[in-house]
C-alpha cells in the first residue's frame, strides 16, 4: 500500500518538522502498530496523539474527505517517508542546516534573556523612583495609572540596558575576547574581489566560540535570510562581528540561567531548520519538475473559457439626515442634478464613481436596485449607511455598465497556469511518495485500519 498524494507542500513541511523534534530512532509504544516506514513503527496511540495536536486550520486540510481515516494515515505516513529521505540524503547533516538551527536558537535565546532581564528590572522599580521621575517631569505626564506604568517600564528599560551592557562587557573582558582586525579586513576584501578567501582565517576568538572565515560565511548566509548583509563594507563587517558575538554571549547566559527553557527553544529552532530542509527537498523533487507550457494553457483556455460576470459602477453621494427632505423634493421636481454638487462624494475622486462591481459587491444593499437600472439618470436610495447613528445616508445612480464577456487568454493565463501546476504538483507528490515507499519499506496494518473508527479523533478513547 502506497501513501497517496494528500500530503501537500505546507503539510509535508510542517509534519516533517514535528517528526524531527521526536528524534530519529523510534520504538513501538504498544502492540497496535498502524504503519511501518523503514525502522519507524507508528502505533494507533501515536497517530491519535498526532491527530489531537492539529490546529483547526490544519484539520481543514481534510475537509471533504471521503475516507478520513485513510487520508490521515497516508498523510501521516508521508511525513515519515520524507523525514527518512532527509536523513538518507544527509540534509540534516550539512553545515547550512546546523547554522539555520543554531542561528535561530541563538536569536531566540538572546531575545528571551532580554525579555527576562527587562521583566525583572521593571518589577524592581519602586514607587519612590516613579514618584521622583514624575516630579522631575512636572505635570507633563499627569498622575494616572497608565502614566505610572509607562514610567515604570521606561525606568526598567534603562536598568535592563545597563545590566545587559555590563554582562557583555564583563564576559568580553573575562574571556579575553579578541577581534582579529586584519583577518576581518581580509574577509571583507574578498567580497570586493581584492583578496582570496582563507577559510581557516580566524576572525573572532572568545569563550563562547571561535569564528573562522568559513564559519562567518555561514553566519552571513543565515543573516541574509532575514536582513540585508554588506560584507564588502569593512565598517559593516566590523559592526556585524560585534553583533554575532553579543548574540552568542547572551544566548550562552540564557542557557546558564534557564537550561530547560533553552532546550525547549533549541527544539523549536531544530523544527524550523528541518522544515526549511523539507521545503528544499520538496522544491527539488516536486516543484522543480513541474512544467507548464503555452500549449497546455491554450488547451485549457479553449476547453473551458472563463466567463466574466456583468459589472457596474455607480456614482454615490452622502446625504445627511437633515437634507433628506430637500433631496426627495428635488428628485420629485426633476431638479436633483442642480443640488448634487453640494453633496459630498462617497467615492474618492472628482467624479465620485466607484470601481466596476459585481451585483454582490455593491455596498449598502443596493446591488439589485443598481442592476435593475437601465439609464444613468435615475437615483436609488437614499439608504442608511449604518454610520453615526443613522444620520448618514447614501444616494446613488448608475455610472457605467460593463457587459458580461469571456475573459481573454492574457487575463486568465496566470490563473490557468497556477491550476495546472497545482494538479501537476498533486500528482507528482503521490508519485514521489510512492517512490519513497518502494525504496524505504512501507506497510499499513490494513486489518487494524479497517477496524478503527472512521474519525481519528475517536482513536484516543480506544
Amino acid at each position: 500500500m502506497k501513501p497517496a498524494g494528500k500530503a501537500s507542500v505546507p503539510f509535508l513541511a510542517a509534519a516533517v518538522a514535528l517528526a524531527a523534534a521526536s528524534g530519529c530512532d523510534r520504538t513501538p509504544a504498544g502492540s497496535s502498530w498502524l504503519f511501518v516506514v523503514g525502522s519507524d513503527t507508528v502505533t494507533v496511540e501515536e497517530a491519535a496523539a498526532h491527530w489531537d495536536s492539529f490546529s483547526p486550520q490544519e484539520l481543514r486540510m481534510f475537509e471533504g474527505s471521503q475516507d478520513l481515516k485513510r487520508d490521515f494515515v497516508e498523510s501521516y505516513s508521508g511525513m515519515f517517508l520524507v523525514r527518512h529521505e532527509l536523513l538518507r540524503r544527509g540534509f540534516l547533516d550539512t553545515p547550512g542546516f546546523a547554522m539555520r538551527r543554531d542561528g535561530t536558537a541563538r536569536i531566540r535565546m538572546m531575545n528571551a534573556l532580554q525579555d527576562s532581564v527587562l521583566a525583572s528590572c521593571t518589577r524592581s522599580v519602586g514607587d519612590h523612583e516613579i514618584a521622583s521621575f514624575l516630579a522631575d517631569s512636572g505635570d507633563f505626564f499627569g498622575l494616572t495609572d497608565s502614566s505610572q506604568r509607562w514610567v515604570q517600564v521606561r525606568i526598567g528599560q534603562s536598568y535592563a540596558f545597563a545590566e545587559l551592557d555590563s554582562l557583555l562587557k564583563t564576559i568580553r573582558e573575562s574571556s579575553r575576547t579578541e577581534f582579529h582586525q586584519p583577518a576581518i579586513a581580509r574577509f571583507s576584501a574578498h567580497f570586493r574581489g581584492e583578496a582570496g578567501l582563507e577559510p581557516g582565517d580566524t576572525l573572532i576568538t572568545s569563550s563562547v566560540g571561535i569564528w573562522t572565515a568559513e564559519r562567518m560565511l555561514g553566519e552571513l548566509e543565515f543573516e541574509a535570510s532575514m536582513h540585508q548583509v554588506i560584507p564588502a563594507d569593512s565598517n559593516w563587517m566590523a559592526y556585524y562581528s560585534g553583533v554575532i558575538l553579543n548574540r552568542s554571549i547572551m544566548a550562552a547566559e540564557f542557557v546558564r540561567r534557564y537550561p530547560s527553557e533553552a532546550d525547549y527553544l533549541m527544539g523549536l529552532a531544530t523544527a524550523w531548520a528541518v522544515e526549511a530542509a523539507a521545503e528544499s527537498l520538496y522544491r527539488e523533487c516536486v516543484l522543480d519538475r513541474l512544467v507548464v507550457t503555452d500549449a497546455m494553457i491554450d488547451s485549457a483556455y479553449q476547453t473551458s473559457p472563463t466567463p466574466v460576470d456583468e459589472k457596474r459602477s455607480m456614482a454615490a453621494f452622502v446625504v445627511p439626515r437633515s437634507r433628506l427632505e430637500e433631496f426627495e423634493a428635488a428628485r420629485a421636481a426633476g431638479t436633483i442634478e442642480s443640488i448634487t454638487p453640494s453633496f459630498q462624494n462617497y467615492y474618492p475622486g472628482a467624479t465620485g464613481v466607484s470601481y466596476p462591481m459585481r451585483r454582490d459587491q455593491v455596498p449598502f444593499g443596493l446591488g439589485d436596485s443598481l442592476f435593475a437600472l437601465s439609464d444613468t439618470v435615475r437615483w436609488i436610495g437614499p439608504v442608511s449607511a449604518g454610520m453615526s447613528g443613522d444620520s448618514i445616508f447614501i444616494a446613488a445612480r448608475l455610472a457605467e455598465v460593463f457587459p458580461a464577456r469571456t475573459a481573454s487568454r492574457e487575463e486568465v493565463a496566470p490563473v490557468i497556469a497556477a491550476e495546472i501546476r497545482g494538479r501537476q504538483a498533486e500528482a507528482r507528490v503521490g508519485e514521489w511518495l510512492g517512490e519513497l515507499a518502494d525504496s524505504t519499506g512501507f506497510a499499513i496494518n490494513e486489518p487494524l485500519l479497517l477496524s478503527l473508527p472512521d474519525d481519528p479523533g475517536a482513536w484516543s478513547d480506544l
